[in-house]
């Protein structure tokens, strides 16, 4: 016999837990009200035998209810009335969470300063997001570690996830600032009105922000075009345009944590004479980029996205020079991720398309509950499946009605789409071709360890990775149909989840050995890191599972593989035939104490048993005595900031 939790799943009755609450209750009142063992079983039999007598499957409140009438029902008033204040206290800390203390701790010091104040905003607005505001069943699903439901502390003030603004609708309908509709006259006013754009568009989101610089070529080419413009003066103006922009794109990601992309995409500058100067303004933009990050080694350099076209796949084609120095500054430095159009087509991601919130199942949870077996493994997923369709719903939910007068850069201006004022963004919600909910995916390579008894780069596990993958894309194309919204698949990789996956995971099932006891599991669909010898074998992997996830995934390579000449030639042109995404990561580390540069280890401190970062030169273990940088979900972050579970799965990895 089963019954209903909280949060909507099911699982078997089990007569103890009525017996231990029974117990509780009883233990607070004095010897000679107490009931007896015996009483408490008989309490027990009733509920299990009521429960059995139901036509539908009893729910956790219904039973103790019944719970109360069987106490009751033997004269014990008193260890009823306990077992009530019991209920309500239990359900006082439901409705809680420990972000009181959290927040509360924040408030200890007067001056909280600009990031401790952006700190306490985010804690307070999740707290109410979760307590007031999110229906019980996706809290519950959370801490148990099903789900996890992502922009929590944003989901108050109804932002979107992440978007590709459109930036020549915004140069064309012009952009309001400062009381005045601005239509950029030149390349440094445009430079300066992109950066507007996109510190304005995190007023309505909160996830990955991506913008095409094409549209900014316009300019460069208009300024040329003009009398009396000498060479040195038009690079001057180039060289503090692209300077002011990325100062601005620099505070957005370092200071306040955005993650940006900059997109290099030959086909949006269509005409001959604008590509010129599309080229020259690219070239700009990575080299001072490369320039910056070679001066200050703890820099983050912002990701660029190079796209790979007919035009600059292979040498030979008429701008394989463009993708030559994009090879040569990525095998330095890795901020370049190389994406095939024929991907970018594929995915069906555009120039005003936007994700409206993300939601993501935990893969390894299905498979550990279903015991290994296959059969009982899709019953499962199904019924996970169900719960991640309801929490993604609401997120669409409390999108409704949001005015475009909320952000008229984004909502009227062209940045996302161009609505008359006041008007609310429905319409655009509804849309499947303009914007999204994402189902994210996590711990693809345990699942498959545990169901077929390998992980993602065996061919079994691929196999069933494969099969996983097309089975949810064929439950997001009926919910895409019934809501008449937008349903897409996507692969995660951020600390937050998998590591309350991983936490999760070991409370529910303890050290399962392979699976829970290596202290992470891998985000997305990625198996071990792939050798510089198996190149094209991984990114035939990847092929497989890019072709059914389109949407933010992305094969991680050592920028090394570019060194060898005629091999990073093929490797690119795979990457563009093959119609996938790849970014890259070399794991240059320096140590300031003794100077070396290279990678910093990690390992296990003894007395802790906590992951560090170690130098092998001179074993210096202080971290701020150290520069470590790493990729992470195709953006840079400081080795210092990662969690023990991305600690774990490096570590694994460099072996």
């Amino acid at each position: 016999m089963n019954i209903i939790k909280r949060n909507g799943l099911e699982e078997g009755f089990n007569s103890s837990k009525i017996i231990a609450a029974v117990s509780k209750a009883n233990d607070t009142v004095p010897d000679d009200v107490k009931l007896t063992r015996h009483q408490m079983d008989v309490i027990a039999d009733r509920v299990e035998l009521r429960c059995q007598n139901m036509p539908d499957v009893p729910t956790i409140e219904e039973i103790q209810d019944f719970v109360e009438m069987g106490i009751m029902q033997c004269a014990a008033y008193e260890v009823a009335q306990h077992y009530m204040a019991y209920r309500y206290e239990h359900k006082k800390l439901r409705q809680l969470t420990n972000m009181d203390s959290n927040v509360l701790s924040l408030t200890e010091n007067n001056n909280l300063g600009k990031c401790r104040q952006k700190e306490f905003s985010d804690k307070v607005a999740y707290d109410i997001a979760w307590r007031h505001l999110l229906p019980g069943f996706i809290s519950e699903a959370q801490e148990d570690g099903l789900l996890y439901f992502h922009g929590a502390c944003h989901f108050a003030e109804s932002m979107i996830c992440d978007s590709y603004i459109d930036l020549g609708k915004v140069f064309n309908k012009g952009c309001f600032i400062s009381g005045n509709i601005q239509n950029p006259d030149n390349f440094v006013d445009a430079c300066r009105v992109t950066a507007y754009v996109i510190v304005h568009a995190f007023d309505i989101q909160y996830g990955s922000l991506a913008f095409s610089i094409a549209p900014l070529a316009a300019f460069l080419r208009a300024q040329s075009n003009e009398a009396g413009k000498d060479s040195e003066t038009l690079q001057k103006e180039l060289s503090f345009g692209v300077r002011l922009l990325r100062d601005i794109i620099n505070i957005e990601t370092n200071e306040k944590g955005h993650k940006i992309s900059t997109v290099i995409n030959l086909n949006d500058a269509d005409e001959e004479n604008n590509r010129q100067n599309f080229i020259m303004m690219t070239e700009e933009f990575l080299n001072q980029e490369a320039a910056d990050k070679q001066k200050n080694m703890s820099y983050i350099p912002n990701r660029y996205i190079y796209i790979l076209t007919d035009d600059n796949n292979a040498n030979g084609s008429n701008y394989w020079h463009l993708t030559e120095t994009v090879m040569n500054i990525t095998n330095i430095h890795p901020f370049i991720d190389l994406i095939s159009e024929k991907q970018i087509a594929n995915s069906q991601t555009h120039k005003g398309w936007f994700s409206q919130g993300r939601a993501t199942i935990n893969l390894v949870d299905v498979a550990l509950s279903a015991g290994g077996d296959t059969k009982k493994f899709w019953d499962i997923l199904d019924k996970r499946l169900t719960t991640c369709h309801l929490a993604l719903k609401t997120w669409h939910d409390r999108l409704l009605g949001v005015s475009s007068n909320s952000s008229s850069i984004m909502w009227q201006n062209g940045g996302l789409d161009v609505l008359d004022c006041d008007k609310p963004i429905d319409n655009v919600l509804c849309d499947s071709s303009h914007s999204s909910l994402l189902l994210g995916i996590a711990g693809m390579n345990e699942t498959c360890m545990v169901i077929r008894k390998e992980g993602c780069n065996g061919e079994k596990g691929m196999k069933f990775a494969v099969k996983i993958i097309k089975h949810i894309n064929d439950r997001l194309e009926e919910w895409t149909i019934s809501d008449n919204i937008g349903y897409k698949i996507a692969e995660t990789y951020d600390c937050d989840t998998v590591t309350a996956f991983t936490e999760a995971l070991k409370v529910r099932f303890g050290e399962v050995p392979g699976i829970t006891d290596k202290g992470y599991i891998t985000g997305g669909v990625r198996g071990a890191a792939a050798n510089d010898d198996d190149v094209s074998e991984a990114l035939a992997r990847c092929k497989l599972i890019q072709e059914q996830i389109p949407v933010h995934s992305m094969y991680q390579l050592d920028s090394e593989v570019l060194c060898n000449g005629d091999n990073s030639n093929a490797i690119i042109k795979e990457i563009y035939d093959m119609g996938i995404s790849v970014t890259f990561d070399n794991k240059a580390d320096k140590c300031t104490d003794c100077g070396y540069e290279g990678r910093m280890n990690i390992v296990t401190d003894k007395k802790t048993g906590i992951l560090g970062w170690i130098c092998p030169e001179c074993g210096n273990t202080d971290t701020n005595r150290m520069i470590i940088q790493r990729k992470r979900a195709s953006f840079t972050e400081q080795g210092q900031t990662l969690s023990q579970c991305e600690l774990a799965e490096l570590r694994e990895n460099d072996n």
